[in-house]
């Protein structure tokens, strides 16, 4: 397999926060960023979630996975979830 080289620009602030993490898994930033290319190869995307809304997080969901609720009810907690996002 033949390599290339290619330079990014990055702030050297999450370059050295990064490579801190990374060394702390055993990996290079080498390592890290073609697992990241070839998962996109593989996946034929980005392999997480691009959002500037936050992600619902497990305890405004859980009343949702409960199942017993009237789909009115459930309507109600989908709005309410929604709302608390847009609130922070």
């Amino acid at each position: 397999m033949s390599t290339s080289t290619f330079s990014v620009r990055v702030d050297s602030v999450l370059k050295t926060e990064v490579e801190k993490c990374l060394a702390d898994m055993g990996m290079s930033m080498s390592t890290a960023i073609n697992i990241y290319l070839r998962q996109i190869a593989r996946q034929k995307s980005i392999p997480f979630i691009i959002t500037s809304a936050p992600l619902p997080n497990r305890k405004l969901w859980r009343p949702l996975r409960r199942g017993n609720a009237s789909r009115t009810n459930r309507m109600c907690m989908v709005t309410r979830i929604w709302k608390a996002f847009a609130e922070r």
